[in-house]
Formats: structure tokens, C-alpha cells, sequence
């Protein structure tokens, strides 16, 4: 095939994302109603941060502000976006934001930006921002010394790429009164994974904290946050971005997301309807894009083929539990947690001492019938902290032991029985296991074989 016909082929799928890219529409700062009121001299750093506030976080604002201010790279500036706020509420955040501007060298901005939802102040502050690169920092949120400098390092190194540093989760509460916020448990490395596009774009993975953009990405190629959704338009951002320029990893912690209990969170703010009305819009919009794979995330693809049937069966999964008046439908637990790593279903059931004494457990893998579990492993944890670990030889089941540790279920409501330690309070049990319903016609056949073998027997000794 000559080049020339190579080129014809290739220019649809070209064509089709050249096309989606010029289709970006622009964003307009000279139509929104946004006024500057504090602008640093002329520079051009590496990065800018975008800093949106409503003034409600009047603290935790100042918290933000220190956190920069604490930065061992100083080659970045501050674009302060206060959002839709009152004039007693504008004159809390100039007074916190003159407080920090000189410990800024690279300068601090205070941006005042009216209308629209959460994703104007955003579109604002990449309007007016200067650096090579800019990133988000809401103004509830923490970053270490590092932040800067670990964005810094991977654009120099991997310049044009969004970079993601890895980011912490931790939950906080508001304090009362002069009581200050205070934190309700130690930091999570929730978000501390290697990027996969695949996952990306059914769940967002990668909070905005951790993200810093290319300049280029907004002013050049005109992606911008859409403002018709009330929710998630950091991850629509991101994942259009990432469609554009790729992704590179930091694989450190640089920065904590806090999990607010309270009323202003946007998680209490937007009811389920919306963020489930966004998420469904985010999907159409992809839908009708080109869209790239980073390396590595095709595995996922992959894997999710292969296990899609495997989860769908642990999904009916369902755990029995005996505390001496036999198993019955009132003591049943749904798993809390069901994972699979591509090759083992893993199902955990928490929250089990209040039962009382627990004398065994019945766990049902399935509904249905015609299946194989093989590889099983099953953990019982107790209240003294001890771990108890059972294998196939621990268990009694109404299917077939097959070679290789396997057990085939030919009738429907498979039924696996394993007994607790009575000298201990039973806390959680988690379950790992390979699971099939794709049996071989021999497996089917010699499974049937065994149950009229052990059925004989058994009326022999009856």
C-alpha cells in the first residue's frame, strides 16, 4: 500500500479530530461582568493558581493563602476569583488576600466575577492567568511545599503534558463558634493511583488539586469549563484535556482534598438529580468525540471484558449468618465492598460483632446454578484482632470438588458453609475467589458423574 493510500484512510479518523478541536468554543472574559481589583506587575511565570472563593470560608481561605505562601517554588501567581459576593463579604476576602500579597513573588491577583455557576470563576481565572502552566485551588483545600515545585518538575520534563500529582483525601469538620476547623481522621492516600483513561472516564479519579493544565489548553486551543453544568466541570475539563495533551504522572502526594460535613459542601448543595443529570452529560459529550488512550489503559478495557460477567455474578452475592437459630432470610448481608483485580472477585462483609455470638456462615455466590468457584480464600476477622484463613478443605458446599480445587454447581442457590471460631467475636469476613459460568461440556460432565458417585454412596451408608 503506498503512502499516498495510507493518508486516505488515515484522514477520516484525522479529520474527525481536527474537526472536534475547531469545534471548541472560545471562552470570552469581555462578556462576562468581571471586574479587576488587584493585579501584580508584569511577569510571566511558570504556573498560575486559580483560587475561586464565595467568602464563606473566610478561614479556611487564609489557610490556602499560607499554604502558597509556604511554596519552595515561588515561581507562580495567585489569581484570587472572588464568585458572586456581597460587598461585606468582598471586603472579608480583600482584607485576607492583602494580608498574603507580598509573600507571593510572583504576584496576587483579586478578581471579582459575577453570574454563572462554578465553573465561571474557573473560566475567569485561566482568562487572566500568565504562567506556562495553570492549576486549581479551591479555597478549602491544602497543598504541601512540594505542590509547586513537583508541577514544575514533570512540565520541564515532560512539557505539554497535564500533570497530576497524587493527592490525599481527609475528612474535616467545621469548628463552632472561635473553635477552630479541625480534621476527624488521619489522611487517606485515596487518590495516590496511576492514571487509566479508561477509568477516568467513568468516575473522576483525579481532583482538580492535583491537576496543573498547559497554558496552551485554554488560550490556544480554546477548551474551556462548560458552564452548563452545575457539577463536575473540573472533570470534563480534565478529561478533554487529557484528549488534547495527554497525562503525566507525579507519584507523590503534593496536596489534601478535605471531605467537608457540612451544608455548603457541593456534595449537600446539588441534590443526586443534578450530579446524576451532569455525569449523564459529560458521558454525551464524550460520546461524541475522538478520544485517546494513554498508554497503559487499554489493559483496563481488556480486564473489564473479562470480568464484567465475573462481577455481574458477585454483584448476587450474598452472605447468611448463623447465631444459633439456623440461616433465614432476617440475618443476610449484602457485601459492602465487591473489587476485582482482572482475575479474583473480592467481597468483604464488615460490621459483624454486633450480631452477638455468630456459630457459622453460609455465603451464596450466586442465584443461579452451572458455575464454578475455584481459588477460594475466605478471612474471618476478629474483635482481638486476630485473623482466621480458610481454604476448600475448611468448607462444606452442595457442589462438586473437581481438580484443582475447583467446585462446580450444577443446581441454582449454591450454597458454601464455613464455621466461626466460638471463642471469639466475629468482626468482618472477606471472600476471594475465581467465578465462571462459562463450563466446559467434560468440566459439566464429569461434575454429574461425582454428584450420582456421591449420591450412591450416600444411600448406601444411609
Amino acid at each position: 500500500m503506498s503512502p499516498t493510500d495510507i493518508n486516505r484512510k488515515l484522514s477520516p479518523a484525522l479529520d474527525s479530530y481536527l474537526s472536534w478541536l475547531e469545534g471548541q468554543k472560545r471562552f470570552n472574559i469581555d462578556e462576562t461582568d468581571t471586574s479587576v481589583l488587584l493585579s501584580p506587575s508584569t511577569s510571566s511565570p511558570f504556573l498560575s493558581v486559580v483560587l475561586r472563593t464565595q467568602g464563606k470560608r473566610i478561614g479556611e481561605l487564609g489557610d490556602a493563602l499560607e499554604c502558597l505562601t509556604q511554596q519552595n517554588d515561588k515561581d507562580f501567581e495567585a489569581i484570587v476569583v472572588a464568585h458572586n459576593v456581597d460587598e461585606e463579604s468582598l471586603d472579608r476576602i480583600r482584607a485576607v488576600v492583602s494580608e498574603q500579597a507580598d509573600m507571593i513573588r510572583g504576584g496576587l491577583w483579586l478578581v471579582k466575577a459575577d453570574g454563572g455557576n462554578r465553573s465561571r470563576p474557573l473560566n475567569v481565572g485561566f482568562a487572566t492567568a500568565r504562567g506556562d502552566y495553570i492549576s486549581i485551588l479551591d479555597d478549602d483545600d491544602l497543598v504541601d511545599r512540594t505542590w509547586a515545585q513537583a508541577f514544575k518538575h514533570e512540565a520541564l520534563a515532560h512539557p505539554g503534558s497535564v500533570i497530576y500529582s497524587f493527592t490525599r483525601t481527609q475528612a474535616w469538620r467545621q469548628g463552632e463558634g472561635d473553635t477552630p476547623a479541625h480534621p476527624l481522621e488521619e489522611p487517606k492516600m485515596t487518590y495516590c493511583h496511576r492514571f487509566d483513561s479508561a477509568e477516568e472516564i467513568t468516575d473522576n479519579n483525579c481532583p482538580s488539586i492535583g491537576c496543573a493544565f498547559p497554558r496552551a489548553v485554554f488560550h490556544e486551543i480554546g477548551l474551556h469549563f462548560d458552564e452548563s453544568l452545575d457539577t463536575l466541570e473540573d472533570w470534563d475539563f480534565l478529561l478533554r484535556a487529557c484528549n488534547v495533551c495527554g497525562l503525566h504522572i507525579h507519584e507523590e502526594p503534593t496536596s489534601t482534598y478535605r471531605l467537608w460535613d457540612r451544608a455548603d459542601s457541593s456534595h449537600f448543595v446539588h441534590g443526586e438529580e443534578t450530579w446524576s443529570t451532569d455525569r449523564l452529560t459529560i458521558g454525551e459529550k464524550l460520546s461524541s468525540m475522538p478520544l485517546l488512550l494513554l498508554p497503559g489503559s487499554a489493559r483496563s478495557l481488556i480486564y473489564s471484558a473479562s470480568t464484567k460477567e465475573r462481577d455481574s455474578l458477585a454483584i448476587d452475592s450474598r452472605l447468611y449468618i448463623d447465631t444459633g437459630d439456623g440461616f433465614n432470610e432476617e440475618q443476610t448481608r449484602d457485601p459492602d465492598t465487591v473489587r476485582s483485580d482482572g482475575v479474583f472477585s473480592v467481597l468483604e462483609f464488615g460490621n459483624l460483632e454486633h450480631l452477638g455470638h455468630i456459630k457459622q456462615l453460609r455465603f451464596d455466590p450466586s442465584s443461579r446454578g452451572l458455575i464454578c468457584m475455584a481459588n477460594i480464600g475466605i478471612e474471618i476477622g476478629g474483635a482481638d484482632g486476630t485473623i482466621r484463613h480458610l481454604s476448600i478443605g475448611d468448607l462444606a458446599y452442595d457442589g462438586v470438588r473437581m481438580e484443582g480445587d475447583r467446585l462446580v454447581f450444577l443446581k441454582d442457590d449454591p450454597k458454601v458453609v464455613f464455621s466461626t471460631d466460638p471463642s471469639k467475636t466475629t468482626c468482618w469476613v472477606k471472600i476471594r475467589f475465581e467465578l465462571s459460568e462459562k463450563l466446559n461440556p467434560k468440566d459439566i460432565d464429569d461434575a454429574i458423574d461425582r454428584w450420582v458417585e456421591r449420591k450412591l454412596i450416600e444411600q448406601r451408608t444411609s
